[in-house]
């Protein structure tokens, strides 16, 4: 029982390392004994994370740049934010999380069940040759997948049903030797890319 019980909590813990910052890891709160807003992580972060709050027509109010280790926290004045929605967005090399909150003269709310938590995909190049590219977002119709040359010459590209998790692995060893980029795009992740080197 014992080892079932540490492999579940080996599998857990690998998973939730691999992905961005969890919503339910970040509180907004309104403290009323100084007229402020709160912006907190509860856990810290694993890697560099990017922390932006974006007003409901899109303006960037506020951005920093989080290091590892750390944890949010954050306070404003509370006469900073007009009453509205606003989006508070954590991003980090694997992903990006976005979380909703309306705030009003004197209450804020975050709503969960809307924020949207979005994996980058993981590009490797193994010392065979192959590429291989997993994109492990929501479902979608589509995932367009491009590899050009360091001139941006097109290589190939391919459409795929994205309805579940893609997995893909392409043979590079007959390609020449020097700088490549695949360009990744569906409804969640525009335009993602990575850079690679054939030797």
């Amino acid at each position: 029982m014992k080892i079932v019980l540490n492999l579940f909590c080996l599998l857990v813990f690998s998973s939730v390392a691999t992905a961005s910052v969890d919503p339910f890891d970040i509180v907004v709160l309104a403290d009323q004994s100084n007229q402020s807003v709160v912006f907190r992580t509860t856990v810290a972060f694993d890697r560099t994370t990017d922390f932006e709050i974006y007003s409901n027509s899109g303006d960037l109010i506020f951005q920093e740049e989080l290091a590892p280790g750390t944890f949010l926290a954050k306070r404003f004045k509370q006469n900073n934010f007009g009453p509205g929605k606003y989006t508070i967005i954590l991003a980090d090399a694997v992903g990006r999380t976005e979380l909703p909150v309306t705030m009003s003269s004197d209450n804020i709310s975050t709503d969960r069940n809307l924020a949207l938590r979005t994996q980058f995909p993981v590009v490797d190049l193994k010392s065979s040759g192959v590429l291989v590219v997993n994109c492990r977002n929501k479902p979608c119709r589509r995932i367009s997948l491009r590899l050009t040359d360091k001139a941006g010459e097109e290589i190939f590209s391919e459409e795929v049903d994205g309805k579940a998790s893609v997995r893909r692995s392409y043979q590079l060893n007959q390609l020449a030797a020097g700088d490549y980029l695949v360009t990744i795009s569906s409804k969640d992740v525009q335009n993602y890319t990575a850079a690679f080197t054939l030797r």
